[in-house]
């Protein structure tokens, strides 16, 4: 038996068979992180059952994933909700439960989760009161969300492993982005024989955290006559996202080997689409972790919040980091005296990023082999 500590707290673990027990609802990047680390812990331990309860907006991603239970869940908004929960997850009681989502919402659905042992962040990631609704707790460190989720798995005894994923695709669902690819390209007219696939999306969750239009439109052209690309720009289908695809494409008439699929792809046809690319471009996003879990180049766009809080893992040197200025322009602060993982909130800050730093960015990793672009 290894006797473990998590803050102190000791955590008595045998190689007996478990069922384990996950709540994290959202958001999409952090579910896509905390990925990686549930595969490290089923790898380790491939007779515990692992059962994860996730928003059913975030499931389809994890469909085909073998070795985990999805269950998808609807987020409360009511008591009716809460009361239900418990109701129904009373009589399926966990060995163990990883707390791995610090908000009142998942705070309160602890409650109608059993389990001996409620597994949670420490004091300076928990929110709303986390500590009253688990029993032990991570270390308290200052590091990337991936890392944090990683120690839920250092206290079960799992021993650290280069940071994998794996995410597998439907077949059909990236033959008909294939076809989509070829009608595009078609479109486009002769396309040179391995011409490259740029995707952009454009916007974060939050407005803060999304480049301004015209950066965009530099970028694009900065792109265009340095690599010649099919240029791809996704987002989600919200009505501001919509209009500010179409107000950046009026600003690029006659480019024709530019396409807007923004709102035009839902989550599994993006993973696809960003698996056959040969490069993402996003600020600080869901995407961006989508295509570090599928193994495709990234580079950030960072000035709100900082990357190595962040970024996508695999691709966190490869950002375009405009956040210590941002704090020191916005906040009036030193960078490196700051409170870790203090956020600039102020979109204005996204303006000190610059599409030539991108260009910069890319130069160096078609440099170090990890794009390859042609141009």
């Amino acid at each position: 038996m290894n006797e473990l500590f998590c803050q102190n707290q000791a955590v008595l673990l045998d190689e007996q068979p478990r069922h384990i027990g996950v709540l994290r609802m959202s958001a999409m990047g952090d579910c896509l992180m905390l990925l990686a680390t549930l595969q490290r812990i089923k790898a380790f331990r491939p007779n515990w059952r692992i059962t994860w309860l996730i928003s059913k907006t975030w499931m389809p991603l994890f469909s085909a994933v073998k070795d985990i239970e999805f269950i998808a869940i609807d987020k409360p908004h009511g008591l009716v909700d809460y009361i239900r929960f418990g109701r129904d997850w009373r009589k399926k009681p966990f060995d163990i439960l990883l707390c791995m989502q610090a908000s009142l919402r998942a705070n309160l659905l602890y409650l109608g989760l059993r389990s001996p042992l409620k597994l949670g962040f420490d004091k300076a990631r928990a929110k709303d009161g986390h500590g009253l609704f688990v029993t032990h707790r991570i270390p308290a460190r200052d590091e990337h969300i991936f890392e944090g989720f990683e120690r839920f798995a250092d206290c079960l005894g799992v021993p650290t492993r280069k940071p994998q994923w794996h995410l597998p695709l439907s077949e059909a669902v990236s033959a008909n982005v294939q076809l989509r690819l070829d009608k595009l390209f078609q479109h486009i007219g002769s396309l040179e024989a391995g011409s490259s696939v740029v995707i952009i999306n454009l916007a974060a969750s939050k407005e803060e955290r999304t480049p301004y239009e015209s950066f965009y439109v530099e970028l694009i052209k900065l792109l265009s006559n340095a690599y010649s690309p099919v240029i791809i720009l996704v987002g989600g289908p919200s009505d501001w996202e919509l209009a500010f695809a179409e107000a950046l494409m009026s600003k690029l008439p006659g480019m024709s080997r530019v396409a807007n699929w923004v709102g035009k792809t839902k989550l599994p046809e993006l993973a696809a689409l960003i698996a056959k690319s040969s490069l993402l471009v996003a600020p600080d996003s869901g995407p961006a972790h989508l295509a570090n879990a599928l193994g495709t180049p990234v580079i950030g766009l960072f000035a709100v919040a900082p990357p190595n809080l962040s970024a996508a893992y695999l691709w966190k040197d490869c950002v375009v980091n405009a956040y210590p200025e941002a704090v020191e322009k916005y906040l009036g602060k030193n960078p490196d005296q700051i409170k870790w993982a203090t956020r600039v909130h102020e979109r204005m800050a996204m303006t000190l990023i610059k599409p030539e730093s991108v260009l910069v960015k890319l130069k160096e990793m078609i440099q170090q082999g990890r794009v390859q672009l042609a141009g």
